[in-house]
């Protein structure tokens, strides 16, 4: 009886932890989904090593699938059922996009074999996942040859703060580091650089030093304004940033 007891103070506590998380989650999502100008340019980085025939590991409130759903077909996946319901009746008119669920985390996916995918997008969800090595293997396995995959993560250790925490995220990455993920799952890396080189301050300066678990929306709106001029700093490539943005290939050839 003691035993059953402990276990489900256990359990218990885990809801509470996951459900804080999913708050922490939905807030920072909905602050993102506000940073119009920033989204743009993040996606003009992207849209280039985009084919037709796209994977949206982890689709969150559905940022980038607006975007996508222009392309032949996509398909969008999250562990979040509000957000799969969310992208679902935005799109129930598109007969291109298929939203479902999946733990990206678990050993059963969706059935993708048939496909064909030639994408896989996923920006910011790596970091949320226990095994991203094998989970960049996954990605591998069900692209066709030639496929490549689009990839934000989040940059640099030092910055790992309550935000991090709050919103569930397992780790933080360096470019060499992320770049060697993606050789050790198959993939020949065509470009990996950091991203918004003055996002670390803010991020270091709430999650760090605040202790704040969420990003606070006013700040966001701010800088979203200002990005269109903080963006001429991107064309540096300097060797730090808030973000990883790595786009990697499978080989044509065994």
């Amino acid at each position: 009886m003691i035993e059953r007891i402990a276990a489900m103070r256990a359990a218990a506590r885990r809801r509470r932890s996951q459900d804080t998380e999913t708050l922490h989650g939905f807030e920072t999502l909905r602050t993102m989904d506000t940073l119009q100008r920033y989204n743009r340019w993040l996606w003009n980085q992207l849209e280039p090593s985009i084919g037709q025939r796209i994977l949206e590991a982890g689709c969150g409130t559905g940022t980038f699938t607006r975007y996508l759903s222009a392309r032949a077909r996509v398909i969008s996946l999250d562990v979040d059922h509000h957000y799969v319901a969310m992208v679902r009746a935005e799109h129930v008119d598109s007969p291109n996009v298929r939203v479902e669920w999946a733990d990206l985390a678990a050993a059963e996916w969706p059935e993708l074999a048939s496909e064909k995918l030639d994408t896989v997008v996923s920006m910011n969800v790596i970091e949320h996942l226990p095994d991203d090595a094998a989970v960049l293997r996954r990605f591998w396995d069900l692209l066709v040859p030639g496929g490549r995959v689009a990839l934000l993560v989040p940059a640099h250790m030092p910055l790992y703060g309550a935000i991090d925490a709050a919103i569930g995220h397992y780790r933080r990455y360096n470019r060499a580091g992320f770049a060697r993920l993606l050789a050790d799952a198959g993939f020949e890396v065509e470009r990996v650089r950091y991203l918004n080189p003055t996002g670390p301050v803010g991020w270091f300066l709430n999650g760090r030093i605040l202790k704040r678990t969420t990003v606070p929306l006013g700040q966001a709106t701010w800088y979203d304004r200002v990005y269109p001029v903080l963006s001429q700093l991107e064309r540096l490539n300097l060797p730090w940033g808030l973000s990883v943005l790595a786009i990697a290939r499978k080989p044509t050839k065994p």
